[in-house]
């Protein structure tokens, strides 16, 4: 290989490594940003009493963003239930939304009883959010 060649060569494997450290810097920074939402929601999650729900709209406007599917997306993937009790979040309209990342089956099914072994009188599939709906502090 010539003197030209590898000069091509070096500077190719540095514009890469510059890269790849572009590329994981900014993946770590991402993770670590999911990572602060989470803590931040799960936090709100713990104030919720029993026999009371809230939003995933509530949570979203007490952190102060307006994507109430990242509250959702989040709260798929609790690993602390039930010391976070995310089957408290239904959706604005009263209805349950989802849980454990589905939206009907089994895991509805368990969260409806989980709310009703609460005290949560669950009427056509929603929740009365006037008598059993819980505001969060901001």
């Amino acid at each position: 290989m010539g003197k030209r060649g590898r000069k091509e060569v070096l500077f190719f494997r540095k514009k890469c490594r510059a890269e790849r450290r572009k590329t994981s810097e900014g993946v770590f920074i991402q993770m670590e940003k999911e990572r602060k939402l989470a803590e931040q929601v799960y936090q709100l999650c713990r104030q919720i009493p029993k026999g009371k729900v809230t939003t995933y709209r509530e949570i979203a406007v007490a952190l102060g963003m307006k994507g109430y599917q990242a509250i959702g997306q989040v709260l798929r993937k609790n690993p602390y239930a039930p010391i976070v009790p995310c089957h408290r979040v239904v959706k604005s309209d009263g209805s349950l939304g989802g849980f454990k990342g589905c939206l009907v089956g089994e895991e509805i099914v368990e969260k409806e009883t989980l709310l009703r072994k609460e005290g949560v009188k669950i009427k056509e599939n929603k929740v009365n959010l006037q008598r059993f709906g819980f505001h969060l502090s901001r």
